[in-house]
């Protein structure tokens, strides 16, 4: 049994699709180019998302790389405006396509139709060949008149699961506004169905920090895995496990004792 590693390098002057004499495949071109998650595809392939400077429209564009079964490289696709934009989660959907949640500072709220300064929840569907089929861009926050203002905190997406019957969790960041005024970036899950239209969204508890991936369990519940702080990040966070059920009622939500980086949970 082979394993995959992702990682983020910057590479300059070396041509695509170059194994070493290790057999590591080394993929991009000039500029810089980072892979946040790689996924085994149902064709054998794999398919790798991140963001890069070498290519496309921007700062920084959504990046997708689809190789076949030998690690060699299919196609590559960049999504985004002038701005910066991130790929960090992706999930292969029923119709064979893919569906991709990311940051962008590109854009306008898919709700609002305002146009905003602060990061945006970035999401976006394509075919089995990366062509794009619809984007939406989400200022998620607990009190819908939150908009470009200081209190905005901005939105993002970390990780993405495709339901089988084709509705999509989203996990990431939103902005949690408390009654004294104070807000600040908080754990987010956002139902999405086929075309990207939001059916429910649940905040964890209103803790500081960010969901950084999503399990689905026994088709009752959603398990979010964050990272919560008291002091908006600056420092380790208290590992958090919260649970909502599938109309995104929250029904737990606790920090465990160490403080520490985690990134992943798995089921």
């Amino acid at each position: 049994m082979g394993m995959v590693l992702s990682f983020s390098c910057k590479k300059t002057m070396v041509p695509a699709n170059t194994p070493d004499s290790s057999g590591i495949h080394i993929f991009g071109g000039n500029g810089d180019y980072f892979c946040n998650q790689i996924l085994a595809t149902r064709d054998g392939g794999y398919i790798i998302v991140g963001g890069t400077n070498g290519i496309g429209a921007g700062d920084f564009d959504v990046w997708l790389l689809k190789l076949d079964k030998n690690m060699n490289q299919m196609w590559q696709r960049t999504y985004g405006g002038p701005s910066f934009d991130f790929g960090n989660g992706i999930a292969e959907t029923i119709d064979g396509g893919y569906i991709i949640a990311g940051t962008s500072r590109t854009g306008i709220d898919s709700r609002t139709k305002h146009n905003t300064k602060v990061n945006l929840m970035y999401i976006l569907k394509t075919d089995a060949n990366g062509i794009e089929k619809w984007e939406k861009k989400y200022n998620m926050a607990n009190i819908d008149h939150i908009s470009d203002t200081a209190t905005n905190s901005g939105s993002g997406g970390n990780s993405v699961y495709a339901r089988p019957d084709g509705y999509f969790e989203i996990s990431g960041y939103g902005t949690y506004l408390y009654a004294s005024g104070y807000s600040c970036a908080s754990p987010l899950l956002l139902t999405l169905n086929n075309k990207g239209k939001i059916d429910n969204y649940c905040f964890a508890g209103g803790a500081i920090g960010s969901v950084n991936s999503l399990l689905s369990y026994s088709g009752q519940y959603k398990v979010m895995f964050t990272r919560s702080t008291s002091d908006a990040g600056y420092n380790p966070g208290y590992p958090r496990i919260t649970v909502c059920d599938f109309e995104d009622k929250l029904i737990a939500s606790d920090n465990y004792t160490t403080a520490s980086y985690y990134s992943s949970i798995i089921h």
